[in-house]
């Protein structure tokens, strides 16, 4: 058996360590494929003039508002939970790291995000190019990871936004928990206190209300561009894609990392009141979050009062609630325990690995299957007959790319990290 196979079903390391989490970033990954099915039935961008439009607006409308699929018009929050739980476990790693050795080695992090993350992205860029409709004008700043700052109609990879969001943020996270640490030292202590992390969340809410207000974003919940083509892509220009709209939710999975790597989690779910709080409140705005309607009703559209509060912070409440969420499954908190146990099944570690690739590769094989077979009617079934097919095809698709690419770029930062640490004895 290919061992890289093998490590597909029995994993070592990652989040083996939490294997509930193997389960929510599976989950994350399908449900982001949810999204798209959807979004791209609306239209799906060509070049900067032209989309191709595969459902009418009326269509459209038809399908984003059904009750069968409106829980997968909001899988733009499984970006969000894919970044709390990258926040999580990256957090945990440099926070043991600066408590075993009082620093971080930046260069050993940049090294081995480059080798985890690029060579399975420069291929999916490959295959974007070849079998793509975009231009691919403005690839280099997929190379750079600053994809996000470029006008939406000139992107190449339009979803790779999240992916240089991610980028930007673990370009400057060890070096502001390095200043953080030498400005408040606490010996002994895994990192700087929680605080930090808790003001940096804050400064994101008022930032992204400053956005709101200043550019009057007062759109549809789910813009698109088959309803208004420059409303989506402002709305994506101004507040969906920035780094300074989203690191919140990253440093949401970095402040429950902080409480985890503290031992506090034991401590607060041992509690009774304040956990069983915590979890109505995650549930009352997971609730929330997903209550409105995809595209609402003419003259039924909420006052930009509402958007404006809704748009300031819905997501950053989704990641506070995750975040928790991620705490009580890691602690292994007792009225979660089976949640814990269902996302912890086995089944889930395969697709988790996975789903880095399928991010990657779902759009293409959705953009070319919407080309050759689009939908003839907007009902509900059809759609979620397609959405069946795309998931497992994005999951198929990464099979190969998980084995051939990523498997390989994880052996050679194994052997780039065995060099360096041997480098100081092989000196003469």
């Amino acid at each position: 058996m290919h061992p890289g196979l093998r490590d597909l079903f029995f994993p070592r390391g990652g989040s083996a360590r939490f294997p509930a989490l193997d389960g929510l970033r599976a989950i994350a990954a399908i449900w982001i494929i949810g999204l798209h099915t959807v979004s791209m039935a609306g239209s799906f961008w060509v070049d900067a003039t032209r989309d191709v439009n595969v459902f009418s607006k009326e269509d459209f409308t038809v399908v984003a508002n059904s009750p069968l699929l409106r829980v997968l018009v909001k899988g733009d929050m499984g970006v969000d939970l894919f970044f709390v739980l990258s926040g999580f476990l990256i957090a945990t790693i440099l926070f043991k790291e600066h408590g075993r050795t009082g620093t971080v080695d930046i260069g050993r992090f940049y090294r081995n995000r480059f080798l985890r993350l690029a060579p399975a992205y420069l291929v999916a860029m490959g295959l974007f190019a070849v079998w793509g409709r975009g231009s691919t004008a403005s690839v280099w700043s997929n190379i750079l990871y600053v994809n996000n700052f470029v006008p939406t109609y000139q992107q190449f990879m339009l979803h790779a936004w999240s992916l240089a969001v991610e980028e930007q943020f673990y370009l400057i996270f060890p070096l502001a928990l390095l200043a953080a640490c030498w400005a408040a030292p606490r010996p002994g202590s895994a990192g700087p206190s929680g605080w930090i992390w808790t003001a940096l969340i804050a400064l994101g809410l008022v930032v992204r209300a400053a956005v709101v207000v200043q550019s009057q974003v007062w759109l549809h919940l789910a813009a698109n561009p088959v309803i208004d083509r420059d409303a989506c892509a402002f709305f994506n220009d101004v507040l969906y894609d920035k780094f300074y709209t989203r690191y919140g939710a990253l440093l949401c999975g970095v402040a429950a990392a902080r409480v985890y790597a503290n031992g506090a989690s034991e401590h607060f779910f041992r509690g009774r009141a304040r956990p069983i709080v915590c979890l109505a409140a995650t549930v009352a705005v997971f609730a929330i979050v997903c209550s409105p309607p995809p595209v609402a009703p003419r003259g039924a559209a909420p006052g930009p009062v509402e958007v404006s509060v809704f748009l300031t912070l819905y997501q950053t409440a989704f990641a506070a609630g995750i975040a928790f969420l991620v705490l009580a499954l890691v602690t292994r908190w007792a009225v979660l325990r089976p949640l814990g146990w269902m996302l912890s099944w086995r089944g889930w570690a395969p697709l988790a690995q996975l789903s880095y690739g399928a991010y990657l590769l779902h759009p293409l094989i959705i953009q070319r299957v919407y080309l050759a077979f689009p939908p003839r009617t907007p009902a509900p079934t059809v759609m979620l007959a397609y959405y069946a097919g795309f998931v497992v095809m994005a999951f198929a698709a990464a099979m190969p790319l998980r084995l051939l690419v990523e498997v390989p770029g994880l052996r050679l930062r194994q052997a780039v990290a065995h060099r360096v640490e041997l480098a100081p004895e092989a000196t003469p």
